[in-house]
């Protein structure tokens, strides 16, 4: 397989010509175009640069513009600088805007399925129940007493099978009718998906 550094230099020299002839011909400086003949890649400009030298000498030495770069390109990629420019190899990552849209992107669509998991998670969890009247064993000297607390909003609320009132905080309070039979205060609370929770408060009616 010969190298682009062995095409031209055996153009050159079939006719006839040094280094110096080709460099004022081309208006390439003799050394770049010897390091060119010698492929040492890693000491001359930059890929784009290298190619806009080596069009110049195609067209001085008859040789097809096309082809020659194709062999560059070959030659070059295969000294593993993969056609990137050296400048970009010392400055190692370079941050792009469209890195920042990715992110953004991913960071979006993170919070909509958490959000997503959170609702399912609600929805499907039984509702939260705290008591706040009557306390346990509590004495009851009236035949009717307020029965409150708070659940999860939007749930509904029923005190021994009596439906209580829940306001948008999920605070909640019904009045019940009790006799000296009656030994404990059922509370439960429904969710919209249907799960539910049920606490028994016992207390001491007396007349």
């Amino acid at each position: 397989m010969r190298t682009i550094g062995v095409i031209i230099r055996e153009a050159r020299l079939s006719k006839k010509m040094t280094l110096a002839d080709l460099s004022k011909l081309t208006k390439i400086k003799q050394d770049f175009i010897a390091k060119i003949e010698q492929e040492k890649w890693r000491e001359l400009p930059e890929y784009t640069t290298v190619a806009g030298f080596v069009k110049r000498i195609a067209q001085c030495l008859e040789l097809s513009e096309d082809r020659l770069v194709l062999t560059l390109r070959r030659d070059y990629s295969l000294d593993q600088k993969n056609l990137v420019p050296q400048k970009e190899i010392a400055t190692g990552f370079i941050w792009q805007p469209k890195y920042t849209f990715f992110v953004l992107m991913a960071m979006t669509l993170a919070i909509f399925v958490a959000y997503i998991i959170f609702q399912y998670i609600s929805f499907n969890s039984p509702p939260f129940l705290v008591i706040y009247k009557p306390v346990e064993n509590e004495v009851i000297k009236s035949r009717y007493f307020v029965v409150e607390g708070k659940t999860t909003p939007d749930s509904t609320v029923r005190v021994n099978n009596q439906t209580a009132y829940v306001e948008k905080d999920g605070r909640f309070f019904t009045e019940i009718e009790v006799s000296t039979e009656t030994k404990e205060v059922i509370i439960k609370s429904v969710s919209r998906a249907g799960k539910e929770t049920t606490k028994k408060v016992i207390i001491n009616v007396q007349e």
